[in-house]
């Protein structure tokens, strides 16, 4: 579904997180997640043009993109961030999904915060990681005590997390890996207890809520 129709019904929030789990062809679904105060609203996207509709009518604080934001081969976070699973730009699918990201970035039309964000690092330092992707959802439950009112897959859980560390990046609950030829911007783990009691208050829903951001 494309969701552009209804963007016109939304109005502008100062406050929104965006969280986008990137796919490196346009004609293949993103996951999309959207921050607003204590909901998450999930979809999927497909063009670079939706999404740069979406950001122009929603104008972020933060957009949080799973891909890589550079194609420098000095990046040092890829090295650091192996340990939680992340690919090196010679593959040439990571390849190929920077090269869309990076298009992607340069056409945002207003200035904001963008940054690259890895999804499996941010499951496995919130403790909700697992190859089978139900005990993934019961996590989201039992372990960050969310609210689920929709049906989550890999991709749009992947944007959820994208947002949600894009959330923490906003409330200064993150940090830094790499350096100006890259950076993956991952939750505190120092600082996992305060991130709990925050996250504790989120309750994800479909796109068919997505009308309830003009009330907000």
């Amino acid at each position: 579904m494309s969701p552009t129709a209804e963007f016109t019904n939304c109005i502008q929030n100062p406050q929104i997180i965006i969280g986008i789990d990137l796919t490196a062809n346009e004609s293949k679904k993103s996951g999309l997640a959207i921050i607003s105060k204590d909901k998450i609203f999930i979809d999927f996207i497909f063009a670079n043009y939706e999404i740069i509709e979406l950001i122009y009518l929603y104008k972020p604080k933060v957009i949080a993109i799973d891909a890589p934001l550079t194609l420098s081969d000095k990046r040092t976070c890829d090295k650091q961030m192996k340990k939680y699973g992340a690919m090196p730009l010679a593959l040439p699918s990571i390849h190929a999904l920077a090269q869309r990201a990076i298009k992607l970035v340069e056409t945002i039309p207003f200035r904001t915060n963008i940054i690259e964000v890895f999804p499996t690092a941010t499951a496995k330092i919130f403790k909700i990681y697992s190859r089978n992707f139900q005990n993934v959802l019961k996590s989201y439950e039992s372990t960050l005590k969310m609210n689920i009112k929709t049906k989550l897959n890999k991709d749009t859980s992947d944007a959820v997390l994208a947002a949600l560390t894009g959330w923490l990046y906003h409330k200064h609950l993150t940090v830094a890996v790499g350096d100006e030829n890259g950076s993956i911007i991952i939750p505190d783990e120092n600082r996992i207890e305060e991130i709990y009691d925050k996250l504790k208050i989120f309750e994800i829903r479909s796109w068919e809520k997505i009308t309830e951001l003009s009330k907000v």
